[in-house]
């Protein structure tokens, strides 16, 4: 499903969503969508669940590449050839 074309809540109801309270977890997915299609997602998607219902996500703002954050996640990447996992 391309969620920045077309958002349903019947697609997720065809893929056996249940319509309850739900935790949605983006983590991720922020990256390769634009501001605009994360925030039209978001208000989509919540305007159609039911009240309760969550959102976990994570994001890079214009500051990422030159500020060092709490953790220097950024600079450590660099150094080390990318994360071992």
């Amino acid at each position: 499903m391309d969620v920045t074309k077309k958002f349903r809540k019947q697609s997720l109801l065809d893929h056996g969503f249940k319509n309850k309270k739900t935790f949605f977890s983006f983590l991720g997915v922020s990256y390769y969508l634009t501001k605009e299609e994360n925030t039209n997602l978001f208000m989509k998607l919540f305007e159609q669940l039911p009240s309760g219902s969550s959102i976990v996500f994570e994001y890079a703002d214009e500051n990422l590449f030159e500020r060092k954050g709490l953790s220097n996640r950024v600079e450590k990447y660099g150094e080390n050839g990318g994360f071992k996992w």
